[in-house]
C-alpha cells in the first residue's frame, strides 16, 4: 500500500502521486531562491553567474516563476590563451551582462527517497518552458527555451533546486576580423555581426518557500 511505501526504510526513489500523502503543499505559496549559474558554452567569459529567483506555485501542477542573474566578469581560459598567444583582445566583443527568463513550471513528478524510517528525503521534477531577454553591453536580445529541474525538500520551508535549461537566441559574433587585436582601431559594439546559438545554463538554488 502507498501508506507502507512511505515507512518502509530503502534506498531506491519512490514516485508519490502529486495528489496523495504530499508532505509538504505548495498551493498558493511564495517561493525565493538565491542562485549560482553556469553558462555553459560561453566561449568568452567565466561561467559564473549570480542572482534570484521568484516562484509562485499556482496548485500542484504548475507554478510561475521569474529569473534574474548578474554575469560575474572573468575571462575564460580559452580568451586567456588568445590574448597571451595572438594578442587577440576578445573584451573588445560586447559581452552579456545580465539574463532575465520568465518560466511556466509543470511539477508532474513528487517522490522520495528514504534512508531510513525517519529520514526521508521528499523531492519533485519538473518542467520549464522559458522565455525572457539576455543584456549585452549594447543591447538585448529576446529567447525561448525549456529545461528540467530537480527540487530536494530539506524541510517545510527550505529546498535545494537544480535546473538545467536549453536557450535559443541570437548574440554578437564573438570574433569580428580587423578589430580584435590591440593595434586594431577600437570598433563600436555595432560593428559586430550577430548569429544564432543554443547556450545550455545549470543553476544550483537555495529556495525558501514562504506561508
Amino acid at each position: 500500500s502507498l501508506a507502507e511505501e512511505l515507512t518502509r526504510p530503502n534506498t531506491t526513489p519512490a514516485i508519490v502521486p502529486v495528489s496523495e500523502q504530499r508532505r509538504l503543499l505548495t498551493e498558493n505559496r511564495l517561493e525565493l531562491a538565491l542562485l549560482a549559474s553556469a553558462h555553459l558554452t560561453d566561449p568568452i567569459y567565466g561561467m559564473a553567474h549570480l542572482g534570484c529567483s521568484l516562484a509562485f506555485h499556482l496548485n500542484e501542477y504548475y507554478a510561475l516563476g521569474l529569473t534574474v542573474t548578474k554575469n560575474v566578469p572573468a575571462l575564460s581560459s580559452i580568451s586567456v590563451q588568445l590574448r597571451d598567444s595572438l594578442g587577440i583582445d576578445v573584451q573588445r566583443v560586447p559581452h552579456l551582462s545580465w539574463s532575465s527568463y520568465f518560466d511556466a513550471i509543470y511539477k508532474p513528478i513528487y517522490g522520495k527517497m528514504q534512508y531510513s524510517q525517519n529520514t526521508p528525503l521528499w523531492y519533485s521534477l519538473y518542467v520549464l518552458l522559458t522565455t525572457g531577454y539576455l543584456q549585452f553591453t549594447h543591447k538585448s536580445y529576446p529567447l525561448v527555451g525549456i529545461g528540467i529541474g530537480e527540487k530536494i525538500n530539506l524541510d517545510t520551508k527550505w529546498s535545494l533546486k537544480f535546473d538545467f535549461r536549453g536557450l535559443y537566441h541570437i548574440q554578437p559574433h564573438v570574433y569580428e576580423s580587423g578589430y580584435m587585436r590591440n593595434t586594431d582601431p577600437l570598433p563600436e559594439n555595432d560593428q559586430f555581426g550577430e548569429y544564432s546559438e543554443v547556450n545550455y545554463t545549470l543553476d544550483f538554488s537555495l529556495a525558501y518557500l514562504f506561508e
